[in-house]
């Protein structure tokens, strides 16, 4: 349960059509058991024990999240997924009512029956019925299936939150080589001078991204983001000059509240003070105080061509970093990635006292070096040396702050990269991107309680970020809230339905939660094979069936890629190795392990300690019949700085090597190391684990 609110033993109610047991936390309808999960369902145990009283916000606050500070739009939210589960609709409540700014009651009558006379299946009989792991399972087929989310669906008549969506602007005239990416800079900068204003609700980039060259009414774009004001602009560059119009719009009744032109001479200093002059105007427009903004920017160069380089390199980075929160897509971010970095150097020529070029080349570097299938401590250098030639240059830049904590992470610094990552988000509190970072580097610093409630700050002000929802997921995964992270990606995929590299992540989190391999084969047969991840994951399915002829079928019809994630790195001949050694097939596994050997220690020599590599490394020397060095690669794994100190990742590195001692002939250890992974609350399920054939020896 990922609710607080406290379950008394044996206090059943029968409400409506629904029996709902507080002891086993489950509601029936008919007969039939009704998915209600976590912190839904502590928002339903409030509202009936409440019945027919009105709970306002505050009082759902203190009872589901006792008091932890969380957002009016978070309990929306769980109101909806409450809503959703009992296949309630707010335009003609039947369960769950809204009084209009006042709270939220139960509607039908609440009745508390004896236990006894309830008809509720016991606890005892429940659980006897499915796996002791993961209280709750969503089919991810019907949700790959369902229709588009389109923002939060508010209330009937509950008014729009007073804040502003800054849309993206569209570019006309001449335009630099490379397209639009000096409009895409603007707006992105106005929507910073927008965020520094007090009292200003500002919607975040990647959730207005979404209405890129699309045709939508003012009047639901408003309703999908839950703002009341709109702001629309373009951008008219020619060699010489700049023209900038924007006008402010209101969401409610799609009327024109004001507009703007500004024409400047090109430069970067004019574009600067434009900018911040819109900022500024809109803030007056909206009649919101402006005593506390902060001091104008200076402009971070005089060359516009280096300006421009930095703008085209930023477009690139951020196309790079949405397609890396995904697994197996280092491949995909390698051309963005060095054509960004490209860029960012040419800036740095032109202008070598640009601080955000030399700040952000750092990040892309910090980037490309995780992000590699080998890891190259050159690479590593690079970000070194531009973070600290960013922070001699302007050491107070938020940039700079950011450039040093990607780097500090990158090397395993945990607690000096939350440090600098603290000092860039001072004054932006409210900074979704900046929240998503603190949250993913406290789960990997090892504190997962700390880390859930930034993470779901993040998708409460940003409910259309698609990065967001995307990390809700995997904080909840790693945070060992299963069924959070099941209803997290129903929700991210609602948000991106196409996207197939999240539906086998949600099938992959499913199985480990549920170890439902008859729906885990299912849900995955009916994916493509289009990467190194899909056949991956065709793979696994088939191997953990004991189907080995068909898991061979799969490596031998797909892409022969290595699959490489932050956490994992497999070659295809390792996967045939493996599969062939399972099957009896003794000497075409130690054919295949000779050519993982060969890539494993290929890479290894770009960056000894990578525990990815030493760990698959281990298993692969075990079936070659090199105990001892098999043993030496276990040992450096388990001594890797990255393996004793990101704590997420060292669960899974903790798997492989349980499976290389095994393979290794070491089953003393690699029970010890097993009991061990077993009885630490932090690490993954066992239930799935110990369904894979490696590690028949240990059952």
């Amino acid at each position: 349960m990922d609710t607080d609110v406290e379950l008394k033993d044996a206090e059943v109610w029968r409400t409506g059509d629904l029996l709902i047991d507080m002891g086993s936390a489950t509601v029936h309808r008919k007969g039939e058991e009704i998915q209600v999960i976590g912190l839904s369902f502590g928002l339903l145990i409030a509202l009936v024990r409440a019945a027919p009283a009105l709970l306002s916000q505050d009082e759902l606050i203190d009872q589901v999240w006792e008091g932890r500070v969380v957002s009016p739009e978070t309990v929306v939210q769980r109101i909806k997924l409450l809503r959703d589960a009992l296949g309630d609709h707010a335009d003609d409540p039947q369960y769950v009512g809204l009084v209009k700014r006042r709270g939220y009651k139960w509607l039908p009558v609440a009745q508390r029956v004896p236990a006894e006379q309830s008809g509720a299946p016991s606890v005892v009989s429940r659980l006897g019925t499915r796996p002791m792991l993961g209280l709750v399972a969503v089919l991810l087929l019907l949700v790959f299936l369902s229709p588009q989310f389109q923002g939060e669906q508010r209330e009937f008549n509950e008014p729009l939150r007073a804040g502003i969506a800054v849309l993206p602007f569209s570019s006309q005239g001449t335009v630099p080589e490379g397209g639009d990416f000096f409009a895409v800079g603007v707006h992105d900068d106005i929507l910073t001078e927008l965020a520094r204003i007090d009292d200003l609700l500002v919607i975040s980039r990647t959730s207005v991204l979404s209405y890129q060259d699309v045709q939508r009414p003012i009047i639901d774009i408003g309703r999908e983001l839950n703002v009341d004001k709109i702001l629309e602009g373009n951008v008219q560059r020619t060699a010489d000059t700049v023209k900038i119009n924007v006008q402010l719009i209101d969401a409610e009744s799609d009327t024109h509240l004001w507009a703007q032109g500004y024409e400047r001479e090109l430069s970067v200093a004019n574009v600067i003070k434009t900018q911040r002059q819109i900022a500024v105007d809109v803030a007056r427009a909206l009649k919101l105080s402006l005593d506390n903004l902060p001091a104008e920017r200076a402009p971070p160069t005089q060359s516009v061509a280096a300006y421009d380089a930095y703008l085209s390199a930023r477009q690139l980075g951020n196309r790079a970093a949405q397609e890396l929160q995904l697994p197996g897509s280092f491949h995909r971010v390698t051309e963005p990635l060095a054509a960004a970095i490209e860029k960012l150097l040419s800036a740095t020529v032109q202008d070598p006292g640009f601080a955000d070029a030399h700040a952000l080349l750092s990040i892309l570097y910090s980037m490309r070096y995780r992000g590699s299938v080998a890891r190259d401590t050159a690479v590593l250098n690079k970000a070194a040396v531009a973070a600290f030639e960013a922070m001699k240059l302007n050491p107070d830049l938020p940039a700079v702050h950011m450039a040093l904590s990607e780097y500090y992470f990158s090397i395993g610094e945990h607690e000096k990269s939350l440090d600098q990552l603290r000092q860039a988000s001072r004054g932006q509190p409210e900074n979704t991107g900046l929240l998503m970072a603190l949250a993913m580097k406290t789960l990997m610093a090892g504190r997962a309680e700390e880390s859930l409630p930034l993470a779901e700050r993040a998708v409460a002000q940003d409910p259309l970020n698609t990065s967001a929802a995307n990390m809700l997921v995997i904080i909840r995964y790693f945070s060992g809230d299963l069924a959070g992270a099941q209803a997290a990606i129903k929700r991210a995929i609602s948000l991106s339905p196409d996207n197939v590299a999240l539906a086998y992540m949600g099938a992959t989190f499913r199985f480990a939660a549920t170890a439902d391999l008859a729906q885990y084969r299912k849900t995955i047969e009916a994916l493509p094979i289009n990467d190194a991840q899909s056949v991956h994951s065709h793979w696994d399915v088939a191997f953990l069936s004991r189907d080995y002829p068909g898991a061979l079928s799969v490596l031998q019809a797909g892409p022969k890629k290595t699959f490489v994630t932050y956490a994992q790195y497999l070659p295809v001949a390792y996967l045939a190795g493996i599969t062939h050694l399972m099957a009896g097939s003794h000497s075409m596994a130690r054919t295949e392990m000779a050519k993982a050997r060969r890539e494993l220690e290929a890479v290894r020599l770009k960056d000894p300690t990578d525990p990815r590599v030493l760990s698959r490394l281990a298993a692969v020397l075990a079936v070659l019949g090199e105990q001892q060095l098999a043993r030496e690669a276990v040992d450096a794994a388990q001594k890797s700085p990255r393996y004793r100190t990101n704590a997420v990742f060292a669960r899974i590195w903790r798997r492989t090597l349980i499976e290389a001692l095994i393979l290794n002939g070491d089953l003393d250890d690699a029970l010890e190391l097993f009991e061990t992974y077993s009885h630490n609350p932090g690490n993954l399920p066992v239930a799935s684990f110990l369904m894979r054939p490696t590690l028949d020896p240990l059952r």
